[in-house]
């Protein structure tokens, strides 16, 4: 879990940058609720760039939630 919200962080810092994604604390431990409660808050707050997909269920049943950004906003610059 630890892994995954890594790379959340990595994928979506335009949309960090613009200030439009749900508050979500990583330095402390986040249970499943409140990931997927951000995941999906990341959705909807963002209806015209990202787009939310069922990918599947984990073993213990709990859908896993795939998030594609579908255009990267012009105005952020990578690595400033």
């Amino acid at each position: 879990m630890r892994r995954l919200l890594a790379v959340l962080v990595v994928v979506f810092p335009p949309l960090v940058a613009a200030g439009e994604t749900p508050f979500f604390d990583l330095t402390r431990y986040n249970d499943f609720p409140e990931f997927e409660s951000y995941i999906r808050g990341v959705a909807r707050m963002n209806p015209d760039i990202v787009h939310m997909r069922l990918i599947g269920f984990s073993r213990e049943h709990r859908p896993l939630l795939g998030l594609k950004v579908i255009r990267v906003l012009a105005e952020y610059q990578w690595g400033t």
